[in-house]
């Protein structure tokens, strides 16, 4: 009887030591797998952290980048996992941004903003939160500002009709380009102008 009882003892030492043994050779594959995987990322991550760098991006706008980098497509959806969640890309906070600074620097209409969010992957939502606060008045206020700007331009009162509504017609194709109604561009083309004229007739300077 002692001799099974020595005998079990040493089987169960030996399946204690394979155990044993399993255990630190799988925590190895583990600790080579996640090696592996942060060198795969590394290079994208680093990539990524560099187009944000110079301006902020949509999420579809940096997974479309970093992919035409040749990028795996699943470190890439890792890195962008792990920026989203970090808060490096939020798609509604890059829309209100986007829609600040287009109006503020290029003029741009409702209308060509949404077009140009939606064509960087931005949800309707997103969009819709973005635009919400911009109101008809906003609008109009915007197309006139730009309207005025181009009409400064003008430095003579024009010698005719011709010259006059080429003049107009130069603003209005302006402001349509920004995504503003044809109605509109029309009426406030027509208006600057006008008011151009008057303040050059009297202010031939144009000061």
């Amino acid at each position: 009887m002692p001799k099974s009882s020595d005998s079990d003892n040493s089987a169960e030492s030996t399946a204690d030591i394979i155990g044993h043994l399993s255990e630190a050779i799988s925590r190895v594959d583990t600790s080579r797998s996640i090696a592996h995987e942060e060198n795969a990322v590394r290079p994208v991550r680093s990539r990524a952290l560099r187009l944000l760098d110079h301006r902020a991006r949509s999420k579809q706008e940096l997974r479309d980048r970093l992919l035409e980098a040749e990028f795996p497509q699943a470190s890439v959806d890792t890195v962008i996992a792990d920026l989203v969640e970090n808060g490096l890309i939020d798609d509604r906070r890059f829309a209100e941004e986007w829609v600040r600074q287009r109006r503020t620097r290029r003029g741009k209409s409702r209308r060509v903003l949404r077009e140009e969010l939606r064509r960087k992957g931005v949800s309707d939502a997103d969009c819709d939160h973005a635009l919400a606060d911009v109101s008809d008045d906003d609008e109009q206020q915007l197309a006139r500002r730009v309207a005025e700007d181009r009409a400064r331009r003008i430095r003579t009162v024009p010698t005719d009709q011709k010259e006059k509504y080429a003049h107009l017609r130069r603003i209005a194709a302006a402001l349509a380009r920004r995504g503003f109604p044809a109605g509109m561009s029309q009426r406030i083309a027509h208006d600057v102008v006008e008011e151009r004229i008057t303040e050059l007739s009297s202010d031939p300077d144009g000061e």
